[in-house]
């Protein structure tokens, strides 16, 4: 008896080994499904609120930033340009030029007409088509049809030739050049070559170019010069008389003239 219920015994725990120790096939395990984290949305950056003071200065650094960029593009030659898309770049882009042209007509109104052209120019190079500033630019260059007008030739075998204008400051001009003059490059020189004089830099040869000079200006600078070309619209930097010529460094041996004529408020008229 004692036997028989030792024997019934060993059976019942070797039972509950074997199934302790017993796997279900390979094909009936599932793994547990994960739940899928999520991560909470990263906060949109606020754009910052550009100061009136800052406002004029950084509308410069950011159309030069803005050019630089464009010619990268071109030079890249990449296909199927479709331009700004981004929404937040959009908005900010849209609320520059919407505070841009705000400070362009505040300048306008008080009469600080470079400062209003600079930004309206500013926001013709990002926005070609825009009507405030196309209309801005027309209201303060339609000025000039009812100034002073005088009509000049310019010489093309004359250096720096006066016009007789006076010019005044913060004043919106225009010039208007007529005709065709013959430009002629024929120089002997050593293998040094020649020194461009820095006033000439930067021009295309042959072309107009004026500078203007105050009544004690002895000296022609650099930065004072500017191109002409066929025509120009312009506010007057400085008080002063008004100088061309043709961009070439001996004018001598070129020939002909032009018919230029000025539109300004002028000095003593």
């Amino acid at each position: 008896m004692n036997r028989l219920f030792l024997t019934c015994v060993f059976c019942l725990v070797g039972f509950a080994a074997t199934v302790a120790n017993a796997q279900p096939p390979a094909s009936t395990i599932k793994p547990i499904p994960r739940k899928p984290t999520t991560k909470k949305p990263a906060e949109e950056s606020q754009p910052s609120i550009l100061s009136e003071e800052d406002l004029f200065n950084l509308f410069k650094k950011f159309t030069r930033e803005l050019e630089r960029k464009t010619q990268e593009k071109s030079q890249a030659q990449k296909p199927k340009n479709k331009g700004v898309t981004d929404p937040q770049l959009i908005s900010l882009h849209r609320d520059f030029l919407i505070k841009l042209e705000k400070a362009a007509i505040e300048f306008e109104e008080n009469e600080q007409l470079q400062k209003a052209v600079e930004a309206y120019q500013a926001i013709l190079r990002i926005l070609p088509e825009h009507p405030g500033a196309n209309k801005g630019m027309q209201r303060i260059f339609n000025q000039v049809a009812t100034a002073d007008k005088e009509v000049v030739k310019v010489h093309a075998d004359k250096a720096w030739q006066s016009t007789g204008v006076v010019l005044q400051k913060g004043t919106p001009a225009r010039i208007v050049a007529k005709g065709t003059w013959g430009f002629t490059l024929e120089m002997e020189l050593t293998p040094e070559g020649i020194t461009i004089p820095k006033e000439l830099k930067d021009y295309k040869m042959g072309s107009l170019i004026g500078i203007i000079l105050a009544p004690g200006d002895k000296k022609i600078e650099a930065d004072d010069s500017f191109h002409v070309g066929n025509a120009k619209e312009f506010i007057v930097k400085k008080s002063g008389i008004l100088y061309l010529r043709m961009y070439d460094i001996d004018p001598r041996d070129n020939e002909g003239e032009l018919d230029v004529m000025i539109q300004s408020t002028f000095i003593n008229r």
